[in-house]
């Protein structure tokens, strides 16, 4: 066999694998469409098993490839002269130029539609208290409220271990593909905690489980601890340099203030102000009256 007819013979067994390993992808799609749903009651682990076995696939027609490119290599190094070396190129050239795929990954995998039509007969459990306080990790509060003591843009992040005493209190929607509650709970970090109630919107997908779609706050109300009462003291100072409401920070720590004062049009406002350690902090240029809610660390 002359250099060319080896070059074609190896381009044939090439795009041999090649069209094996998509065959063989493709039957592994319909065998594990024929045991769906069976047992499973998680459409993730459905497709995380599905695409296991398509690794196992890839594994499989790689190490083909692999035994295909090494004879490859030995032919090259066998060849006597630049001449043969360029005809078994030219018949090597006839193949598929693809190289072997990558391996399979969710991301970028064409799920079988025989195995997508079955995953979507499988219905995961709607998620539990339990299930609901490991999902809301990473999630955001606002305040949720119309007269609030922070601004629009403040957010609450929810922490790992950080939700604690969760219970469904309301279910608005629950079908097939939405799940709709309200919920009470307490959120909290190493320094401040809130009692919070929020909206908690579920969807399922076609490839997963329940996944929170969004949560809406509908209020939070700090949990006071009265633990630093008297570390700050607010006054209305009426000076040549100014009048407002100050307030004193007499510890080491930075601490939030907040509370309500009397506007000059009558009208009781919140106010809400980090006072750094050992510092006075103008709350307001109001100097009529106020009231203090809470001291807290930040």
């Amino acid at each position: 066999m002359n250099p060319y007819q080896q070059g074609i013979k190896l381009a044939e067994e090439y795009d041999k694998c090649l069209s094996a390993y998509y065959d063989a992808l493709e039957q592994a799609g319909e065998n594990f469409a024929d045991r769906l749903p069976g047992k499973y009651d998680s459409r993730a682990k459905a497709i995380n098993d599905y695409m296991a076995l398509l690794c196992e696939c890839h594994d499989e027609y790689l190490k083909q490839w692999n035994a295909l490119e090494n004879k490859e290599s030995k032919v090259r190094k066998s060849v006597k002269s630049t001449a043969d070396l360029s005809e078994f190129d030219s018949g090597l050239s006839t193949r598929d130029m693809r190289v072997f795929a990558s391996e399979p990954c969710l991301e970028t995998v064409e799920i079988s539609p025989a195995v997508l039509k079955q995953v979507r007969q499988i219905n995961p459990p709607k998620p539990d208290e339990v299930q609901m306080t490991a999902d809301l990790v990473g999630h955001t509060l606002s305040e949720g409220k119309e007269n609030g003591y922070y601004p629009q843009s403040w957010k609450w992040k929810i922490l790992e271990n950080g939700v604690s005493n969760l219970k469904i209190t309301n279910v608005q929607e629950s079908s097939s593909t939405r799940y709709v509650v309200t919920v009470s709970m307490r959120v909290s970090s190493d320094t401040r905690a809130y009692d919070a109630k929020a909206l908690v919107s579920y969807v399922l997908g076609d490839i997963s489980d329940w996944q929170i779609e969004f949560v809406q706050s509908q209020g939070l109300d700090i949990v006071k601890t009265h633990r630093y009462d008297d570390c700050v003291k607010c006054y209305i100072t009426r000076s040549l340099i100014g009048r407002g409401l100050d307030a004193e920070n007499n510890c080491e720590i930075a601490l939030e203030v907040a509370g309500r004062e009397l506007n000059c049009l009558g009208e009781w406002v919140t106010f809400c102000r980090i006072v750094p350690p050992h510092q006075s902090t103008r709350i307001s240029y109001n100097d009529t009256d106020f009231r203090v809610d809470y001291i807290e660390r930040p």
